[in-house]
């Protein structure tokens, strides 16, 4: 799973990285619904990562012997939980994201440089085979927060990923945290996803949190251990 989950994300997200940073912009989508007042009844599936588990065998990352262990990317907690069509997602990290482009000093084998940009993904594989999806990776939907430091936010779904150059895109909203702040909650609506979203019915989820400096697609890349998840009927 390891395998296919770094082929596909520095295969796609390198090919679709310019076009992602060309439309980051530091916003909140006007909201269809009111946000919840208490989150504890919504979010009622959590999964606990205070570990730190950064890979950098992967495409675009630098050859560092040293590792780079960039904490603003280090998730320690995800939180899902569905209320109505809205699917609730809340990420707690290992430091604050940072508001404005975070220098680098050079130390050791690491080079001086400028982090701008740092994303986490939550991706499905809804059909339980791992021979589908983004390139034969198993993922069919992936659910993203991305942060260009100083610029926007963004939160999004890409999905329908068995054809790359059609895949499906879906808005979501930014509710609260984020830059300047060591979590993110968001929000998708779920309403219009049909078979890849699939209600009540137990998929293989998993997460990737990255980040891109002036000189690394890749600077550092976080990766959590697949598990199950039933989505919420």
């Amino acid at each position: 799973m390891l395998g296919r989950r770094l082929i596909f994300a520095s295969s796609f997200f390198a090919a679709m990285a310019l076009a992602f940073i060309m439309v980051f912009v530091f916003w909140r989508i006007p909201a269809t619904e009111p946000w919840p007042d208490d989150y504890a009844l919504i979010f009622t599936y959590t999964i606990d990562d205070s570990g730190s588990d950064f890979d950098q065998n992967i495409s675009g990352a630098p050859a560092y012997i040293d590792e780079i262990n960039y904490s603003p990317i280090n998730v320690t907690k995800v939180w899902l939980g569905m209320d109505g069509d809205y699917l609730y997602m809340r990420l707690d990290y290992a430091s604050t994201i940072p508001d404005d482009p975070l220098w680098i000093a050079a130390t050791g084998n690491v080079q001086e440089q400028t982090v701008g940009v740092q994303g986490t993904s939550l991706a499905l594989d809804v059909d339980s085979n791992p021979d589908t999806g983004a390139e034969f990776s198993g993922i069919e939907i992936f659910f993203s927060v991305n942060h260009e430091y100083g610029s926007r936010s963004e939160a999004y779904a890409k999905y329908d990923l068995s054809a790359l150059v059609v895949v499906k895109h879906l808005d979501g909203e930014v509710g609260d945290g984020g830059m300047g702040d060591n979590y993110v909650i968001v929000r998708y609506d779920t309403s219009q996803l049909g078979e890849y979203f699939p209600r009540g019915d137990t998929v293989m989820l998993e997460f990737w949190s990255e980040a891109e400096s002036d000189l690394y697609h890749h600077f550092d890349f976080e990766e959590i251990d697949a598990v199950q998840w039933t989505i919420p009927q």
